[in-house]
């Protein structure tokens, strides 16, 4: 038995994707350390994140993967096209080795990470501005 994150699609329906079993929150802090804003109660599975933010954490892994030797410096260009049309991404606030630790705890390979995420953002509640997930 176990405890997975899952993508929640509607208010009471659940997505089909689920992975990082018992590590909730670990997955959280690598969306936090891409510098997304994840909302939620500390030490909670439960949180949200503006559609935005997932999807620059998204292209920040697929950097870190086209480029293994991603530095900071690399992301100062980074401009997401983000279905809400902002890009408040600010490349100061992260740290790449913080990422790498994330996916090492995670103990996922960038490749497996960025194929549950895009499957996530697939799944997610298309009507709202909020991605959200459900650990249970």
């Amino acid at each position: 038995m176990g405890k997975r994150v899952h993508v929640v699609s509607k208010q009471v329906e659940y997505g089909n994707t689920e992975a990082f079993n018992w590590k909730g929150e670990e997955f959280k802090c690598l969306l936090r350390n891409c510098g997304a804003n994840a909302c939620g109660e500390d030490y909670s599975d439960n949180f949200d994140l503006p559609v935005g933010d997932y999807e620059r954490s998204l292209t920040i892994l697929k950097r870190m993967k086209e480029n293994p030797d991603l530095t900071n410096d690399d992301l100062a260009d980074l401009k997401v096209e983000t279905e809400d049309g902002q890009n408040n991404f600010d490349p100061d606030l992260i740290d790449i080795n913080d990422i790498k630790e994330s996916i090492k705890i995670l103990d996922y390979t960038i490749e497996e990470l960025i194929e549950i995420l895009e499957n996530f953002y697939e799944e997610r509640d298309k009507d709202n501005d909020w991605i959200e997930f459900s650990a249970w």
